[in-house]
């Protein structure tokens, strides 16, 4: 996963992630401690971070 955001940064092309995995459970995705905080370190520096939230949702869906 590392070497595909890796890839997309470099060449400027668009991303979108999306992931039931939160924050708390991170540590069951990835074995490395190092790996886990360089991933979302490069995260928050190359992408604007969006939390749906179910109120979030619940809003976004009164809009349509």
């Amino acid at each position: 996963l590392f070497e595909i955001l890796d890839q997309r940064i470099a060449n400027y092309l668009p991303t979108i992630i999306s992931t039931t995995v939160g924050a708390k459970d991170t540590a069951s995705v990835f074995v490395s401690q190092t790996r886990r905080s360089s991933f979302f370190a490069r995260i928050r520096e190359f992408f604007e971070i969006v939390t749906l939230t179910k109120d979030k949702q619940e809003e976004l869906e009164k809009i349509k």
